[in-house]
């Protein structure tokens, strides 16, 4: 039996909430932990596109993957063992080569998943970043999904609107008709809440972390999981590892914990036991992750 790579996306709403260093992040400590991943840069913003270091550029990138519906040719090598890319080079967002491509294409919705689908016993995890607004490419990321993780920042001016429109994103788009297994033959994705940029010592933070996860799991009963893990607003996760283009965890002892209990332990507890292994590690064994 083929084995497919299991797939998540970083979907929001608004731009800022820190899709791509979740997505590099996530990927990263999957790759450390010993299984095979790739990362497809689906911003036109090209963050994790620019965020790691490349040691074998592919001639083609996310462009020729749409177009062909095949990532044969579009895939580079970062310089993290196990870890792969398919970078982004279509920089115009909603008016560049992907969306005007795929506006036009009758089958447009299905042909990142039909690419990705192709890679079967390649790849143990796809790690997917999106455009932070809704529009044709990221239907298509949607589409292609096993999981949706969304990452959500507590802030008071934001907070409620970001509720509504994420409720409105989940029912319409993630979540749209009954029909959905029958025209993409599967069921629609999981979603996931990453609740992110988290500062534990005010009580803003705390209530409206607390407003979250009574919302999400109220409203939407088994369809929409608040994450247990938390990541905090600290420095190392935006300046820090971005500057080493490294992922967090290889940099800092609270993020190695932090990371390594969201994807170990929230994402993929099948992978529960198995220890990040890097070159140069330095980690102490022992540490709560933020919760």
């Amino acid at each position: 039996m083929p084995r497919f790579p299991r797939v998540y996306s970083i979907v929001a709403t608004k731009g800022g909430v820190g899709k791509t260093t979740t997505v590099v992040n996530v990927a990263g400590m999957i790759a450390d932990i010993g299984q095979r991943a790739l990362i497809v840069d689906g911003d036109p913003q090209k963050s994790a596109t620019d965020y790691f270091e490349i040691t074998e550029l592919a001639p083609h990138g996310l462009i020729q993957v749409f177009k062909s519906a095949s990532t044969d040719g579009c895939i580079s090598k970062t310089a993290i063992p196990n870890l792969d890319i398919i970078l982004n080079d279509d920089i115009k967002g909603d008016s560049g080569e992907i969306p005007t491509f795929l506006r036009k294409s009758m089958t447009h919705c299905m042909r990142l998943r039909f690419a990705l689908e192709a890679l079967k016993d390649q790849y143990d995890y796809i790690i997917m970043d999106s455009q932070g607004d809704q529009n044709v490419v990221q239907e298509s990321i949607i589409l292609a999904s096993d999981s949706l993780i969304i990452p959500i920042n507590p802030e008071v001016l934001a907070t409620r609107v970001v509720m509504q429109e994420t409720a409105e994103l989940v029912k319409n788009k993630f979540h749209p008709k009954l029909g959905f297994p029958a025209f993409t033959g599967r069921s629609a994705p999981s979603v996931k809440i990453l609740i992110n940029k988290y500062i534990s010592q005010t009580n803003s933070s705390k209530e409206l972390t607390a407003l979250l996860r009574q919302y999400f799991n109220s409203e939407f009963d088994d369809l929409v999981q608040v994450l247990d893990t938390i990541i905090p607003n600290k420095e190392f996760y935006r300046n820090q590892a971005v500057a080493m283009r490294t992922p967090v965890h290889r940099l800092n002892r609270e993020a190695y914990f932090t990371m390594l209990s969201l994807v170990t332990e929230d994402l993929e507890p099948k992978l529960s036991g198995l220890e990040p292994q890097w070159e140069g590690k330095r980690i102490e064994k022992s540490a709560t992750a933020a919760r």
